[in-house]
């Protein structure tokens, strides 16, 4: 019994692992548009932390086009992209509440950039340093190894910020 529980075990975790290996594995005109995110996500973070108002509608306005132009690349039908489907959706639905303003707009903005990490570092589509705000709890990838420059709230907590 607890041989055939160990083999169960064994091949469970070999299969979530297999599993999660392929939901990884994008082909090359996925993975260049999801680059094209993280890119744009990078220029966003510039922009909120040199507080260029203009620059970041343009941005939003780009990683929005984006995402639009990747979600019906990736058939629903396919679990493959079921994960990346989710991310993207959420990326697209925090990113136009933040813009919409309402109550807590930074919350959406928090949720984009964590969700921007999660799809760098989970499709392995660039290398980026992660920093963490322990003040406001916001995850966010940027260019640099220097200090962390906090882009979801940089009015208060610019420096707020440790690699992760």
């Amino acid at each position: 019994m607890t041989k055939n529980l160990l083999i169960l075990l064994l091949f469970s975790s070999a299969t979530t692992q297999a599993f999660a290996s392929s939901q990884r594995q994008l082909p090359d005109h996925v993975k260049k548009t999801v680059l094209q995110i993280v890119e744009s996500g990078i220029s966003l973070h510039i922009a909120r932390v040199e507080a260029k108002q203009a620059q970041e509608k343009v941005v939003i306005s780009e990683i929005e086009d984006e995402i639009q132009s990747l979600l019906p690349m990736l058939p629903s039908s396919d679990f493959r992209y079921s994960h990346l489907r989710k991310v993207l959706t959420t990326l697209n639905d925090s990113i136009e509440m933040y813009q919409e303003g309402g109550k807590r707009p930074k919350r959406h903005l928090q949720n984009f950039f964590k969700e921007l990490v999660e799809i760098s570092k989970l499709y392995k589509v660039a290398r980026y340093p992660v920093f963490f705000c322990s003040v406001d709890k916001s995850y966010w990838i940027q260019k640099s190894y220097r200090k962390g420059r906090n882009p979801v709230n940089p009015e208060k907590l610019l420096r707020c910020g440790r690699k992760v």
